[in-house]
């Protein structure tokens, strides 16, 4: 072949690749040559802008080729600069196993950068209400004028997601659609109106439910993994209403009640299966776990057109795909922004991967999850937001992964969970949330759905600020996690017998080592009942509570305490400070009163079959925990391993509801000798109440750091 004919094939391909290059390009809307590439030094650095079309693909596709380079020497930098980008589909990043050998990657936003997995709604689509009977519809006549129609398949948004009974013992799944106005969060319409959402624990804004016609299930006095054969088939339960107004749902389309129909802390999303005017009740669709009782339940109704009548509230009719909304109050047609959560999916999913930072980047708007690491190492979220999102922000399973100085608020259940470590080895995890500020959590999924849900082995939560939920701020599961110096208040709002650190570990005897440590819980409890500020619940063992200030922990007569434990052991509280507290320490040896079916029935059968046996307990478990040696041939109902000592007591206003520095209830006498008990002291100086009122009140607090009372030193961290 000569060598014209050779360039005239080189030619021909190089036309033919060009071809295609631009094919792919016309395709993907996206080619290399909208992606800004520069080197510094061996380091690549790749520039996103918010009009890069399919960047999520082409996002993947770097980091992944990044990955299988697997240099030490290279990083790889990724800079999003301001605006939004939306994930009309997840990013997801899964190695075959941790990429020991990669360079770092770190994805940084100039500016506000906004991964979103929602839509921006357009305001020329609301109109008034077309249809005179859909007006009608409209409980208050006032509302029918002002409340507006958007059509959703107009605007192509056609997953709406359904509601789902969720609760105590149920899965929550995927949220349904969310609706925000200028990024605040809207109420699915209901009855009565929502009030103040850190007043809700007066139970005022709720219809109380005063009769039981139908319990349903059958009383369980047993957990619900226990083997419980006495327990009937489960039926519809029924129960009595008062309020007239139930009567205009009958023809509702489609009607939910949202409440406490069984035990104080088994909240319940359910579907109002009918209404029977004549017998004025309510029968539920779905089984409840527990019968059902007229004692401290309650509900209020949602997901009703009929009752659209304030501002701020909608509703999504399924059968005409309509939006109906009552503007709240500033709403302005040509200004204001309407968003719905649209992602039924993780937005990021990164799994067996390594070295990656994701800074300054805000994520928001997904009806499931956030971002979800699994089997990671070394993944780290710095300066990010995290904000409406129907079920959880972040889910993290790995080791050294780490979520610093992060803003985290408006999360439907779950704001972050970690799991970690080896239970197997004891090694701890070293997962760590600090320096974060975490609120406004489970407003869809409202009990058992914390700020940070810790399992596995020897997670770090260090100094957030956790505050304003329904429910708990930390639930825990496992070994030798930390928590400290954390600030915790306003949470508990909704819920009875629960803590705002909470364990239900008495089960699984070898999860011990907790340190809960240098924390600063105040305003919890103050209107409601049967709150704790830390609750090691039913047996559970090993805590250490030490050097914690808790400050306005209850109201006058309330049973509501700084700690709680139910007969749990090696319970050890020491140095703490506890100001105006209704009970500062409080251990209830249940399993000789009310537990005593549970002892027998439950934790003993469990016990008995788990650690009776030579060798059943690891080796490794009796070095790090050397009381688990006798622990069948202690004493488990009236325990004697638990501590107050060397603690400080003041109350000034407040009256403390208890006659010692601690708090025993058992059937028998002198219950408080069985609590080991020494240098603990009456605090007499007020003043220090003065000025926790001004720190709670401050908004930088190292203007006052001078004038800390010498008392308070060591309490206090500040987070800067």
């Amino acid at each position: 072949m000569d060598k014209l004919s050779v360039n005239f094939i080189k030619i021909c391909l190089l036309a033919i690749f060009f071809s295609m290059f631009s094919q792919f390009a016309n395709a993907s809307g996206h080619t290399e040559l909208s992606i800004t590439r520069r080197s510094i030094k061996t380091n690549e650095h790749i520039i996103f802008s918010p009009g890069d079309r399919d960047w999520g693909s082409q996002l993947k596709s770097i980091i992944e080729h990044h990955l299988e380079l697997g240099t030490l020497k290279d990083t790889l930098f990724i800079e999003f600069k301001t605006g939004t980008y939306f994930l009309n589909q997840p990013i997801k990043l899964v190695g075959k196993s941790l990429q020991t050998n990669s360079g770092p990657i770190l994805l940084k936003g100039t500016g506000r950068v906004v991964f979103s997995g929602g839509r921006y709604l357009k305001n020329s689509l609301l109109t008034k209400i077309s249809s005179q009977e859909v007006k009608n519809r409209i409980i208050s006549k006032d509302a029918r004028e002002k409340v507006l129609e958007y059509d959703l398949i107009k605007d192509s948004i056609t997953s709406l997601g359904e509601l789902k009974c969720i609760g105590f013992g149920r899965i929550a799944g995927v949220a349904p659609p969310q609706l925000f106005c200028d990024e605040q969060r809207m109420t699915l319409a209901r009855y009565p109106n929502a009030g103040d959402p850190l007043l809700l624990k007066d139970r005022t804004k709720v219809i109380p439910i005063l009769k039981v016609i139908n319990p349903g299930s059958t009383l369980v006095d047993l957990p619900l993994d226990a083997n419980n054969e006495t327990n009937s088939v489960a039926q519809h339960g029924t129960f009595g209403y008062v309020d007239s107004r139930v009567e205009k749902w009958v023809h509702a389309e489609d009607p939910w009640v949202d409440g406490i129909f069984t035990r104080d802390w088994s909240w319940s999303l359910n579907k109002i299966r009918q209404i029977d005017t004549a017998a004025k009740s309510i029968t539920l669709e779905f089984d409840e776990k527990y019968n059902l009782t007229n004692k401290n339940s309650f509900f209020f109704a949602c997901n009703l057109l009929e009752e659209i009548d304030v501002p701020g509230e909608y509703y999504i009719d399924k059968r005409t795909d309509k939006l109906y909304i009552y503007p709240p109050n500033g709403f302005n047609i040509k200004t204001s922004t309407l968003q719905i959560t649209s992602a039924p999916y993780d937005l990021l999913t990164l799994d067996a991967i390594e070295n990656i930072t994701f800074e300054n980047i805000c994520f928001e708007l997904g009806r499931y999850r956030a971002v979800n690491v699994s089997d990671c190492k070394n993944i780290s979220f710095k300066n990010c937001e995290f904000k409406n999102f129907g079920i959880s922000a972040i889910a993290i399973k790995g080791n050294d992964n780490n979520i610093e100085k992060c803003r985290i608020h408006a999360i439907g259940g779950t704001a972050i969970s970690l799991d970690g470590g080896s239970f197997e080895t004891l090694k701890k995890s070293n997962n760590k949330v600090f320096d974060c500020d975490i609120y406004d959590w489970a407003y869809y999924n409202r009990v058992y759905t914390p700020a940070i849900a810790l399992t596995g082995v020897g997670n770090i939560v260090l100094r957030n600020k956790l505050h304003q939920a329904p429910h708990g701020a930390i639930t825990v599961s496992g070994n030798d996690h930390l928590i400290e110096n954390n600030e915790i208040y306003d949470v508990l709002l909704e819920f009875r017998d629960f803590g705002a650190i909470y364990g239900f570990l008495g089960k699984n005897q070898l999860m011990r080592g907790q340190t809960i440590r240098g924390n600063y819980f105040h305003n919890i409890g103050q209107l409601g009942d049967g709150v704790y500020a830390i609750y090691a619940d039913e047996a559970t063992a090993g805590w250490t509570i030490e050097g914690n200030l808790f400050y306005k922990i209850g109201h006058a007569g309330a049973r509501v305490a700084g700690v709680m434990t139910n007969t749990g052991s090696y319970i050890l509280v020491k140095n703490n400070i506890f100001l105006d507290c209704s009970e500062t320490f409080e251990l209830s040896f249940h399993f000789s009163t009310w537990g005593k079916k549970r002892y027998t029935d439950y934790f003993l059968k469990a016990w008995q079959k788990q650690y009776t046996l030579e060798g059943s307990i690891p080796s490794l478990y009796l070095e790090r925990y050397p009381e688990l040696k006798s622990f069948m041939k202690e004493e488990r109902i009236y325990v004697s391993t638990d501590a107050f000592i060397g603690n400080q007591v003041g109350n000034f206003n407040l009256p403390l509801n208890q006659k010692g520095y601690f708090k025993t209830q058992s059937d028998i006498q002198q219950a408080d000798n069985l609590v080991q008990s020494s240098q603990n002291v009456t605090i007499t100086d007020h003043n220090i109440t003065d000025y926790l009122e001004l720190w709670n009140q401050s908004v930088d607090r190292r203007n006052i750091k001078k004038t800390i009372p010498s008392i308070l030193k060591g309490y206090l961290k500040f987070i800067e």
